[in-house]
């Protein structure tokens, strides 16, 4: 982790993940970064959405024997 931030640290100062050096993080790669970022909000919404459904399905099947 340390070199992960050590590296991106380099690529917002000097343009490149080792000063002088060629670095793998290119504008497509930030591209790829944000994009995983996106699906992975989407599942958890998803997930969330579906896990609220269930808990709202129970607690209404609980409120229906009740009465």
């Amino acid at each position: 982790m340390i070199y992960s931030a050590y590296s991106i640290y380099n690529f917002l100062v000097y343009g490149s993940c080792d000063p002088g050096g060629v670095c793998v993080i290119t504008a497509i790669g930030w591209c790829i970064l944000l994009i995983e970022k996106v699906i992975v909000y989407v599942v958890l919404a998803v997930f969330a959405g579906l896990l609220s459904y269930l808990l709202i399905k129970r607690i209404r099947r609980r409120h229906a024997q009740h009465q």
